[in-house]
């Protein structure tokens, strides 16, 4: 027994040799090993493979903190301004020492050639295969922090170079952009860790990502998949445009696609099979579509059930790969880059989608929570100014909730004139406002239904703007008197 490495799936466990318990801790394997490590366990087609512990790299993190480039850039964290002070060339200095200093020691070569065997297949312990070397991170791909792109991965990689392979992942811990991550997000940059995965190489000929709701449109009711040929380094990575899929889960038990953009994918990076590595070549069907209409409804229903039976409904985000026909699951991570909503506030799947905006961020310009009293305060000066607005509860068109206050944009739209409205009274004040009505069909989110809440808000509306009109021609007339008034109607609301 020990605690130098896991292997996945745990089936592999019962034909391993003495190995490590089948339960790491995030802090042993870090995010990314412990999702691959549970999604195999709950029978996701995972690749196999294993995970080197933070425990592992223990003795080449004392050899590191040993170095003049460790002390030199101690000293700049602690100094009053630690972003600023400690530049790339400090972190450079620290990789180039993992590299030049750094080596498996013969208990870690034990390990590993254990894990292998445990891994793969107990004769080929020396005939490794082709694997994909990366990162694992205690702070990595979690619900509230993200390093996609900091660390560094290596792709095809043989027995040869696995030692390098490893090395190189190890000093990206040390990496400029990793350690203003860090201090940005109040981790600290003193106390490096890292796990680092070992899995075999899936030879995609499609792969990509997916999303269990569209982070365009923040919609929880929209599955998104990006695809391209080969492997999916060139869609994480961004370096072409790949085709993406919307799919509508709006009824779980008959999903569709409802979205095709089959982009221009001019290249794409394959697996060299024979000698290991990675190549890019130009696509010779670039306009084809990268995944047939079931192969999209089979990525759709592999992301649904990873947010439903690792993620527990929370957001997910995967990449995926075909490889001879067969789907594979190669990463689950929480959705980072989407706007959360309050669980009173999401439908049920199959029941009417809501659409709701944030009154404050747009009203106010801030987006942190009010205090109980606060919020008492703005709904008293709502209610004032804009007496059909004020009404509470989710079949007005104004609620608030923890602290925040929303406009329901579905209820709006069934009132007279509601759509108009939107168009013209909400779209031209706010340019991100507009673009984000325009990715969306709002059909999609008005009710079948007029709430009780907006019955009769119309008239209502009317009534209220020709009250005002004596107030206007009084203020054209007798502009100072007014002036009082308006002053002594304020010390009035604010007494009250």
């Amino acid at each position: 027994m020990n605690d130098k490495y896991y292997i996945f799936p745990e089936s592999k466990q019962q034909e391993a040799p003495p190995s490590p318990s089948s339960s790491p801790t995030l802090s042993e394997v870090g995010g990314k090993a412990l999702s691959l490590i549970r999604t195999s366990a709950l029978q996701f087609p995972v690749p196999p493979g294993f995970v080197l512990t933070v425990s592992f790299f223990q003795p080449w993190l004392e050899q590191i903190k040993q170095t003049k480039a460790w002390e030199s850039f101690l000293s700049r964290v602690a100094s009053a301004d630690p972003e600023g002070s400690v530049t790339r060339e400090d972190c450079d200095a620290i990789k180039e020492q993992c590299k030049k200093i750094l080596k498996l020691n013969a208990e870690q070569r034990r390990y590993i050639q254990d894990a292998i065997k445990a891994a793969f297949g107990h004769d080929n312990a020396d005939h490794l295969g082709i694997v994909a070397v990366r990162s694992s991170s205690p702070e990595e791909d979690l619900a509230g922090s993200s390093f996609a792109g900091g660390y560094d991965t290596s792709l095809g990689v043989t027995s040869a170079g696995l030692q390098d392979a490893i090395i190189n992942s190890f000093a990206s811990l040390f990496d400029h952009r990793i350690y203003l991550y860090k201090i940005q997000h109040g981790m600290a940059a003193d106390a490096p860790r890292i796990a680092i995965i070992v899995q075999k190489q899936i030879a995609s000929d499609v792969s990509g990502v997916g999303f269990s709701l569209n982070p365009n449109n923040n919609c929880f009711d929209e599955i998104v998949i990006s695809s391209n040929f080969g492997l999916g380094e060139s869609v994480v990575s961004g370096i072409i445009t790949p085709d993406t899929y919307v799919v509508d889960r709006f009824d779980p038990s008959n999903m569709k696609v409802i979205s095709k953009k089959v982009a221009d994918k001019t290249s794409a990076i394959w697996l060299d099979e024979e000698s290991g590595g990675t190549r890019q070549d130009p696509n010779k069907s670039p306009t084809a579509q990268a995944l047939t209409d079931d192969e999209i409804m089979e990525v759709a229903r592999m992301v649904a059930d990873v947010e439903e039976k690792y993620f527990d409904g929370s957001p997910a985000d995967i990449e995926w790969a075909f490889h001879n026909n067969t789907l594979y699951l190669l990463q689950a991570r929480p959705v980072t880059a989407h706007v959360p909503l309050f669980p009173e506030m999401i439908t049920e799947r199959g029941k009417e989608k809501r659409l709701y905006l944030d009154v404050m961020v747009m009203t106010q310009g801030f987006s942190d929570p009010l205090s109980t009293l606060g919020l008492d305060i703005w709904k008293t000066s709502l209610a004032r100014m804009k007496p059909t607005m004020s009404t509470e509860g989710f079949d007005g068109l104004m609620f608030n909730i923890h602290g925040r206050e929303y406009m329901n944009i579905s209820n709006m739209l069934m009132m007279t004139g509601g759509t108009a409205m939107v168009n013209t009274a909400l779209r031209p004040n706010d340019k991100s406002l507009d673009r984000a009505f325009a990715s969306i069909d709002l059909k999609d989110y008005t009710p079948s239904y007029v709430p009780e809440g907006c019955k009769g808000i119309f008239g209502k509306s009317i009534k209220q703007l020709l009250l005002t009109v004596p107030n206007i021609l009084r203020g054209m007339y007798y502009g100072k008197d007014s002036m009082q008034q308006y002053v002594k109607d304020t010390n009035a609301l604010l007494e009250h």
